[in-house]
């Protein structure tokens, strides 16, 4: 299945990645006033709605990660070894490449605390998007489609189109591919 975003999530962290903060911060707030705002309109109270959204943030980042380590190993690699820029700009590049491609494996890591190093189990979980992505990119060079790789976008996450309980994984195909 292709990366799912939502709208405001994934602006904040397009702002954070661009290291600009007040795109990331608007985005943000974006996120907290539309959930709200879906909220009301479904008559519940909208307590909680601010760690909601961290929390949507955090896996929106942490799916972007993936995503990019399964089909983007190769860039993230040379953003991690490219020697450009002022120090600072280094840093912060060298910084979010990292944090996408290791984020998701140590979160996983972290929740699940195998009976693995932290390491080798990032090591495995790399290997294995990479390993994914390259049978995913395969397989759509030879259908000559990029359907398969192409993020899709939520916009309307309350209305119950796409994470309906009961949808079955066909209906949600058709969803992501409509």
């Amino acid at each position: 299945m292709p990366l799912l975003l939502y709208p405001w999530p994934a602006l904040t962290v397009a702002g954070l990645l661009a290291r600009r903060p007040v795109l990331a911060g608007l985005g943000f707030a974006g996120s907290v006033l539309a959930m709200r705002a879906a909220l009301h309109r479904a008559g519940l109270p909208d307590r909680g709605v601010l760690p909601a959204m961290l929390r949507a943030t955090q896996q929106t980042w942490l799916g972007f990660g993936r995503y990019s380590c399964q089909f983007g190993a190769p860039v993230l690699a040379a953003a991690l070894a490219a020697p450009g820029g002022s120090p600072a700009r280094r840093w912060g590049r060298r910084a979010a490449a990292a944090s996408l491609l290791l984020g998701p494996s140590l979160t996983a890591w972290a929740g699940q605390r195998p009976d693995l190093d932290p390491v080798r189990y990032v090591l495995g979980q790399v290997a294995d998007d990479v390993a994914y992505g390259a049978g995913v990119w395969a397989g759509s060079l030879r259908h000559r489609s990029t359907v398969p790789l192409r993020p899709a976008i939520a916009w309307h996450p309350l209305r119950g189109d796409l994470a309906r309980p009961g949808a079955s994984p066909g209906q949600l195909d058709e969803r992501l591919e409509g």
